[in-house]
């Protein structure tokens, strides 16, 4: 295995609610890698007052599933700390809480259990704003990351055992991703007569199952000797087709369906 990418990220200013997933990195079962968690950490900005009696500092927890994730919004600003090494694995998706844009939640599926949880940051008086302070959720020492592998998420929830939040939160987030070497690559030559066709269409259609249950599609353009490929993880099935044009005459050829790994 070699590292793919290494990156960090981080967010805009969180609005979470109670027990939401406020940010969310899963390793989804489409990557060709291992995601090696650097470091989590949050960073808070006390912009209320709550100094109310019996009250704590509301929770973060990290916690770990198998499982999927969806709704919230996707972020894609990832910045690469060496860019010689390869473009970040798209199978890699990081998602906060949509309650800053008024957007819908991040929701999971699969049971997480929990790794990780630190007190955040509550506000008593307004004599003075306070620096933040690194609340840490995942850190590696040497190389022993928090890893998730393809099917795999870490969650930050924000729990609040009994007041409101008083600090808006970010999230710093640096990783690496690792490759798994299980991948396998699919390929052909789009000809018309025996004759190579640069420009074809070639529609991949893949899913995790042969009936596509959750398919997705991606258009491939063919060079100019005609040829195309496309690399997939192991565990991803995939049908592609052929579409081209001469002029007004349109050409699709038979598809070649339930393509998996030899």
């Amino acid at each position: 295995m070699a590292v793919t990418f290494r990156g960090s990220l981080a967010t805009q200013y969180l609005m979470p609610s109670r027990d939401s997933n406020c940010f969310v990195i899963e390793n989804t079962a489409r990557s060709l890698c291992a995601v090696n968690i650097l470091r989590i950490v949050l960073k808070f900005d006390a912009n209320s007052q709550d100094s109310g009696a019996g009250r704590i500092m509301p929770l973060v927890t990290a916690k770990k599933g198998t499982g999927a994730a969806s709704g919230g919004m996707v972020l894609t600003d990832r910045v690469a700390w060496d860019t010689t090494i390869n473009a970040p694995d798209p199978g890699v998706i990081i998602r906060m809480d949509g309650g800053f844009t008024g957007g819908p939640p991040v929701t999971l599926t699969g049971t997480p259990v929990t790794t990780a949880r630190q007190y955040s940051a509550r506000q008593v008086t307004g004599v003075e704003q306070w620096y933040s302070f690194n609340c840490t959720l995942a850190d590696s020492i040497g190389t022993n990351y928090t890893k998730l592998r393809p099917g795999e998420y870490l969650t930050l929830v924000w729990d609040m055992p009994n007041t409101a939040p008083t600090a808006i939160p970010f999230v710093q987030i640096a990783w690496e991703e690792d490759g798994l070497g299980t991948e396998y690559t699919i390929s052909g030559n789009a000809t018309l007569s025996a004759s190579p066709v640069s420009g074809a269409k070639i529609v991949v259609v893949t899913d995790l199952d042969r009936d596509l249950p959750s398919p997705q599609v991606e258009i491939l353009t063919t060079g100019a000797p005609g040829t195309w490929s496309k690399t997939l993880a192991a565990g991803v099935k995939a049908s592609v087709f052929v579409q081209s044009r001469t002029g007004e005459t349109l050409y699709t050829s038979d598809g070649k369906p339930y393509i998996v790994k030899p």
